[in-house]
């Protein structure tokens, strides 16, 4: 259905279905990941950029960054990188 959406709408989609086995280790339930879940997603884009030659912008990977502290370190205050 949202491959269909996609399609219809020309907006780029990638299908990561196949990618993430549907365990408990990947999702909370059907449509929340896990931590584990996150990073399988995360490292599929990353796979799926690559592939087509797309870089992330310096913000993108700061704003990716401060999150990710923020997470590590959730009394801190990120400040740009």
């Amino acid at each position: 259905a949202l491959l269909d959406v996609c399609q219809r709408r020309g907006v780029e989609c990638v299908e990561m279905a196949e990618m993430i086995p549907r365990t408990f280790e990947e999702f909370y339930d059907d449509a929340h990941f896990t931590e584990r879940g996150s990073d399988r997603v995360a490292a599929g884009l990353a796979e799926y950029l690559a592939m087509v030659g797309r870089r992330p912008t310096v913000e993108q990977v700061d704003r990716v960054m401060q999150a990710a502290i923020t997470k590590l370190l959730p009394n801190s205050v990120p400040t740009s990188i």
